[in-house]
């Protein structure tokens, strides 16, 4: 058993007393309240480095590795109190700790162990010797004959006939005249006059005119560019695959379309990871991955439907963007 005392240390974890000691994997959530980050070398991940998040543990498949697994070198960053700033003194078991920047006359190649490991001889495998396959005989492959296709002939339309009979034209019998009586010559009597009345005349009232409001046009939103005053961008992919990193960073959950907007990073090939939460919303969050140091920890998270979240990121502590 080794005591961690600084805020990183460079463990071995796999030491054994004896060659009768067995070493098995460590949980890390069991000493989730004195560890912040684990980190481990890899050599499938882009950025280089797995990582291990206290924060994270209630989250299933978030971080990278739940173990210690026996046999690999991790660097294991402690957690500090912020009032105070003292580092908390944890023992683990089965791991030996480097001893590097202890002393500054340390002129030691920084080996983390003086002891050797206890190995088992590994018992050898037999080879098997394989069986030689037969090659078969290649068989002629035909050629293919092309089939000239029959050019259609058009076949000619006859011209239609009219089939309506040309009509008959009928004899009009000429009308015979018949002669007008002269009527006989009857006196009128003469009327007498009844005067009428002038009738008063009404007047029409005029309809007053009512005039129509003309509607004033509502101003069509141009949508804002949350990265217009930031000189990065990375697409977000909503989930914990490998990504492309862009200028040292790289992205992990956050949601599908959106996208991150940073300044510049210092590369130094140092891993950082950083713990989003969205307004608050412990169901939205993101892991920003980094191999350097931001030169400015201001950020800003578009969501998919264009809503922006702002906040400066700090790895001692999992950071919230509030909606702008």
């Amino acid at each position: 058993m080794s005591k961690l005392q600084k805020v990183y240390n460079i463990i071995w974890y796999g030491f054994c007393e004896g060659p009768n000691d067995e070493c098995v994997e460590l949980e890390l959530a069991d000493y989730a309240d004195k560890i912040d980050f684990v980190f481990q070398v890899s050599d499938t991940l882009e950025s280089g480095w797995k990582c291990w998040n206290s924060s994270l543990k209630s989250y299933d498949g978030v971080n990278d590795f739940e173990t210690l697994v026996c046999g690999n070198p991790y660097i294991i960053k402690l957690k500090v109190n912020n009032e105070t700033g003292s580092i908390p003194v944890l023992d683990i078991p089965n791991i030996t700790s480097g001893t590097y920047a202890n002393d500054n006359n340390d002129f030691t190649d920084k080996r983390i162990i003086d002891g050797c490991l206890y190995e088992k001889t590994p018992t050898p495998t037999p080879t098997p010797t394989p069986t030689p396959t037969e090659t078969p005989t290649p068989t002629e492959t035909p050629t293919e004959t092309s089939t000239p296709t029959p050019t259609e002939t058009p076949t000619e339309t006859p011209t239609p006939t009219p089939n309506d009979p040309t009509p008959t034209p009928t004899t009009t019998p000429t009308p015979t005249q018949t002669s007008t009586p002269t009527p006989t010559q009857t006196s009128t009597p003469t009327p007498t006059q009844t005067s009428t009345p002038t009738p008063t005349q009404t007047s029409t009232p005029t309809p007053t005119q009512t005039s129509t409001p003309t509607p004033t046009p509502t101003p069509t939103q141009t949508p804002q560019d949350c990265c217009i005053n930031f000189e990065n961008m990375i697409q977000t992919t909503g989930t914990m695959d490998n990504q492309d990193p862009v200028n040292g960073l790289d992205t992990n959950l956050f949601e599908s379309g959106g996208r991150v907007c940073f300044h510049n990073i210092e590369i130094t090939g140092a891993p950082g990871r950083y713990t989003i939460t969205i307004d608050g919303d412990l169901t939205r969050v993101g892991l920003i991955n980094v191999t350097g140091v931001l030169t400015d920890t201001n950020i800003i998270y578009e969501d998919p439907t264009g809503i922006c979240y702002e906040g400066s990121i700090s790895q001692t502590s999992v950071t919230n963007l509030s909606k702008i």
